[in-house]
């Protein structure tokens, strides 16, 4: 069942990073803006209601998050792989960072900081790199969610 919506989420965000990838008259740039902005829109959804489910998953929907948090084509885009970032933290640590907690936000911080801990060093980096991006609320929500990674 959930390992089956998850191999799905997985190759959506497969998709989504090879159409990006795909050569200028392939695919037309507002399409692919458009489908990445329902993706990503519908992957935080996702993410913020099954984060407990995702865990198992966490090796495949990191470095997806992370490739469209850094090449993201708008800001909405980048915005949303943010917000499902943060909603993969343990509750304690968007608490103290005061960032939204979803519902479905783990509990036991030892337990999500456990299994975030092997995607830390690229989620970092990730979140340095969108510290600069070019659109503030990008910038503000990055420094927010790296706050909290750091906690």
């Amino acid at each position: 069942g959930w390992e089956a919506v998850c191999d799905a989420f997985a190759v959506c965000l497969s998709l989504l990073n090879a159409a990006r990838d795909a050569p200028p008259g392939g695919i037309s740039a507002a399409l692919v803006a458009a489908a990445e902005a329902a993706s990503v829109a519908a992957t935080q959804r996702f993410v913020e209601e099954h984060a407990a489910v995702l865990a198992a998953q966490l090796h495949v929907v990191v470095p997806r998050l992370c490739a469209v948090v850094e090449r993201g084509a708008e800001a909405r885009s980048r915005v949303a792989a943010l917000n499902a970032l943060a909603a993969l933290l343990p509750r304690p640590f968007l608490q103290q960072a005061r960032l939204p907690v979803p519902a479905a936000a783990s509990a036991a911080a030892a337990d999500g900081y456990r299994q975030l801990h092997p995607h830390r060093r690229q989620l970092l980096r990730t979140l340095l790199a969108a510290c600069d991006d070019r659109k503030r609320v990008v910038r503000q929500l990055a420094a927010s969610v790296r706050t909290a990674l750091l906690l």
